[in-house]
């Protein structure tokens, strides 16, 4: 068979997880290895997971664990980021959680902070409310404030990630797309693009929503979730630029016994701020391209009732708005895997989690292709342990 390219190393999908993985790969590898992204759109483009301006870091997670590690390895390699590139990629500007003291999301924080020495400040809501005056708090409200979090800007990581691989050496396919992939019996692939047929020695696979058509792991694992992004415009702007106001997630109760969970993060242009909910949408789709193109009017209003009552300073409409999406798995956990024997990696399924985490997960998916020791990932990354 004619190739038009022999590569060592193929990465599919140079998104958040592909552009982090490309990068870390480029640094890892020995010197004169052949690495190949190959992107379906362009090098940037609002058709994945991680545009929308901002996501959120914390490294007071309430699932604590082998996660406190990952996001303190992930800062880490964030503010390596932003010194290589030259970019304000992570801004340092801390999280702030608030809600009733006696929520289990606020123990469960509480708990992680105390178990792994975390820094933290605790407020009660009169600290809240003279600290932070933009959010409208219950006397019941404390909040939790952790000063290693902050805010990522995803186009601008992607970009920089991306960058610094190719400054590396790596080289990029953009607008091409994989048609198939066939495996190979002693290892490695044979890459059916649109460009023609690659030759790939080693393969990634980081292909956030479409992980299952080229992957017959993820499929009926891996499903796209709807995932909606919200901004609204402040009468008082400078109460909400980064060096006012921390990234921040809010659990506030509902007269029925329900809790309204938003999140958000300081307004990057100057004059809207992120302020979304996970409500919206529950279920799942079967493929991308079924993504609704917006939220329907009555959610939308209910949703931006309840936001004027938690910052008053908001005007009561959604000011911006657009749609996105990501591979969720059941229980939430990613797989970061390789087959040794097929020389293949993936690390797909990020279940609306893995922009925080980005830089530690593709070092991780960069050292398994590159090791072929599956031991060197957690046991609940395994594809193993993701199928029936």
């Amino acid at each position: 068979m004619d190739y038009v390219a022999e590569v060592d190393f193929a990465v599919v999908g140079v998104g958040t997880m592909g552009s982090m993985a490309l990068w870390q790969l480029s640094e890892l590898a020995p010197e004169g290895t052949s690495i190949l992204g190959i992107e379906q759109f362009g090098r940037l483009h609002t058709r994945g997971s991680y545009s929308g301006e901002s996501r959120l870091f914390r490294v007071a997670l309430k699932e604590g664990g082998d996660f406190i590690e990952f996001a303190q390895r992930a800062r880490e390699l964030w503010l390596d980021l932003n010194e290589k590139s030259g970019r304000d990629v992570f801004l340092p500007i801390g999280a702030l959680s608030i809600g009733p003291s006696d929520y289990q999301t606020m123990m469960s924080t509480q708990k992680v902070i105390e178990e792994f020495d975390l820094d933290h400040s605790y407020l009660d809501s009169e600290e809240l409310r003279e600290r932070f005056p933009q959010f409208e708090v219950a006397k019941q409200d404390i909040g939790i404030y952790d000063p290693q979090g902050g805010g990522i800007r995803p186009e601008v990581a992607v970009a920089s990630a991306t960058e610094l691989a190719l400054d590396n050496g790596a080289k990029l396919w953009t607008h091409t797309k994989v048609l198939g992939i066939d495996r190979l019996a002693d290892g490695g692939a044979v890459l059916r693009t649109s460009r023609g047929s690659v030759l790939a020695h080693n393969l990634i696979l980081t292909l956030g929503s479409w992980a299952g058509e080229l992957i017959p792991e993820a499929k009926d694992v891996v499903r796209v979730k709807p995932i909606p992004l919200t901004w609204f415009m402040p009468r008082t702007p400078e109460l909400f630029s980064p060096e006012n106001l921390p990234i921040f997630l809010y659990d506030k109760p509902q007269p029925d016994g329900s809790s309204f969970h938003i999140y958000g993060a300081p307004s990057i242009d100057g004059y809207t701020v992120k302020f979304s909910t996970n409500a919206f949408f529950v279920d799942t789709v079967d493929h991308p391209d079924q993504v609704p193109s917006t939220v329907r009017e009555p959610a939308l209003n209910a949703f931006s009732q309840r936001v004027a009552e938690v910052i008053p300073d908001f005007f009561p409409d959604v000011a911006r708005l657009s749609m996105h999406h990501d591979g969720f798995t059941e229980d939430g956990h990613a797989i970061i895997d390789v087959l040794p024997e097929q020389s293949l990696t993936m690390a797909v399924g990020m279940s609306g989690t893995g922009m925080k985490f980005a830089p530690y997960f593709g070092r991780l998916a960069a050292t398994l292709a590159l090791s072929k020791d599956p031991s060197r990932r957690p046991e609940f990354f395994s594809v193993a342990t993701h199928r029936p």
